[in-house]
């Protein structure tokens, strides 16, 4: 299975157009470029491993960690735009997502709390605000 980093970045930037991401929000796999030409951007990373849960009927279903960084030159702005997509992740139920022909379900997001502040992290005194969740996924 590939990465669940760019599962849920092809749900943020291809499934839904609701985060406006791609031109003035671009958004990063695995990485966070320090390119100051970029006022607004987002970087979706795989983080916790893997979270094992047994069921009550003996199965096991595997949760992964991501992390989403919102980076841009206002707090407001870049907390407005986390907290949209904690709404839209925590609304998935069962979504298709195709990522190189391979189509994965998105069994259910589960966000671990609101986003939270960073305050200005680098020198072109842009706002980071952190989006950490437990994603439960599978081809199909």
């Amino acid at each position: 299975m590939i990465p669940v980093q760019e599962i849920i970045h092809q749900y943020l930037s291809g499934v839904s157009s609701d985060y406006d991401l791609g031109g003035d929000w671009p958004a990063y796999v695995g990485y966070f470029p320090d390119n100051a030409s970029d006022a607004n951007s987002v970087a979706v990373l795989d983080r916790t491993g893997i979270n094992l849960i047994r069921c009550l009927d003996n199965t096991v279903v595997d949760q992964y960690g991501v992390q989403i960084l919102v980076r841009a030159v206002d707090s407001l702005i870049a907390g407005t735009k986390a907290f949209e997509i904690k709404l839209g992740l925590d609304a998935i139920n069962r979504l298709p997502v195709t990522v190189n022909g391979t189509i994965y379900e998105i069994t259910s997001v589960r966000t671990l709390g609101p986003p939270e502040g960073f305050g200005i992290t680098d020198d072109a005194d842009r706002w980071t605000y952190s989006l950490n969740m437990l994603v439960h996924t599978h081809a199909q």
